[in-house]
């Protein structure tokens, strides 16, 4: 299988951090459309349903990935009258969250390039869950 070609594989290859920060909290597609749609929309608190409605996904599908992304400490969940909103502010410590605020922004222009979309696709391919649905 190709995914498995030791040539293909460091010629995909991402450095360290940049490969932990996607097994954390990139695995998936719908991840990855999240993590740019918060960072391009930061301190802004939203409902699930009004980010199914940006993104054109369901919000069943959202409501799991966004649980997993707040589990990992990446948004904050908060309930607001019986209904899930998420705030793109990290709950990692002080000293991490400039680390992670600069992997984001990293990862957000690693996607501005062909390459680097290359890269992301198979990384998810490879170590992820794909689905996208």
């Amino acid at each position: 299988m190709f995914l498995e070609d030791d040539g293909l594989n460091s010629l995909m290859g991402l450095d360290e951090p940049m490969e932990e920060f996607m097994a954390r909290y990139v695995n998936s597609f719908i991840k990855w459309e999240l993590v740019n749609y918060f960072h391009e929309h930061p301190q802004t608190v939203f409902k699930v349903l009004d980010l199914a409605k940006a993104l054109n996904r369901p919000a069943e599908t959202l409501k799991r990935e966004l649980q997993e992304l707040a589990e990992e400490g990446f948004l904050q969940e908060t309930k607001s009258a019986k209904k899930l909103e998420y705030l793109y502010q990290t709950s990692a410590e002080k000293s991490q969250v400039g680390e992670l605020s600069e992997l984001v922004s990293r990862f957000v222009h690693l996607c501005r390039t062909r390459e680097g979309r290359l890269r992301v696709i198979y990384k998810i391919l490879k170590n992820g869950k794909p689905i996208i649905s």
